[in-house]
């Protein structure tokens, strides 16, 4: 069960998160609540709500965002603005929130995040302005095997020039990636898809296993993840969400499904 003293030090502010000041058995029974209005009127029995294996770091798949830094009072017009990197903050999607810690997605975020800024910094690269549609940074998306300890890292940006070395070393000194790539989107809007990627380091796959209980046995599923591939982003819960959909498929006997 978390506590309200283990939340992120940033909730509250970080858009990314919404229920960390309540404990883990109260936010069961608020998703129950949610789900019971939004199938009430097809689905009339109690919804329950299965606990997550894991509370803490238990997400595979996270995506960062750069971003011109905020300020309170306008800056002048031609103001180079600090570039960010995290996510947006709750309530308001124009302010960028600098992140340094995230207690939900993969562990070892903290020190990539701060090598990263580092290289940021060194090459004064600007985030991309959606107003403007200027700038270069656009995302930066972390995936890991939860069963396979496996970790990819792709950095989105348009197009321009980009050292794609540095960034490389900037990545590999102080996190384990298996992979890493960089990856351009023509798209005028954000977020954490691109037109084509290019591998820089390492595999071109990472991979995730899933253990699904059987039984009294498991059922091992093995899955091919590439940056931009949709993969459940709770690998734990997953094993129990499929063990539940085989059970009910078992119990119905069917032949063929549709």
């Amino acid at each position: 069960m978390n506590t309200m003293s283990e939340r992120c030090r940033h909730f509250g502010r970080c858009g990314g998160c919404q229920h960390q000041d309540l404990d883990y058995d109260q936010q069961r029974v608020q998703k129950a609540s949610t789900l019971a209005s939004l199938f009430g009127s097809y689905w009339k029995a109690p919804i329950e709500v299965e606990p997550s294996p894991v509370l803490w770091h238990y997400r595979n798949k996270v995506d960062f965002t750069f971003g011109g830094k905020h300020y309170d009072m306008p800056p002048p017009k031609d103001f180079q603005r600090e570039t960010v990197l995290g996510f947006k903050q709750k309530g308001r999607w124009y302010a960028p929130l600098e992140i340094d810690e995230c207690k939900i997605g993969p562990e070892g975020i903290p020190a990539l995040l701060d090598s990263v800024r580092d290289w940021v910094r060194l090459h004064h690269y600007p985030a991309y302005d959606t107003r403007r549609h200027s700038g270069l940074l656009k995302a930066l998306l972390v995936r890991e095997g939860k069963r396979t300890d496996q970790r990819m890292v792709a950095l989105i940006t348009r197009e321009g020039e980009v050292d794609v070395e540095s960034f490389v070393e900037a990545v590999r000194c102080v996190y384990p990636a298996d992979s890493i790539y960089h990856a351009v989107s023509d798209s005028l809007a954000e977020g954490a898809f691109a037109d084509r990627s290019t591998l820089l380091y390492g595999d071109e796959y990472i991979y995730e296993e899933l253990q699904v209980p059987t039984g009294n046995a498991e059922h091992s599923l093995r899955f091919r993840l590439s940056p931009f591939s949709f993969f459940q982003t709770n690998t734990l819960a997953t094993e129990r969400l499929y063990a539940r959909l085989r059970e009910w498929v078992h119990d119905c006997s069917a032949s063929l499904l549709y």
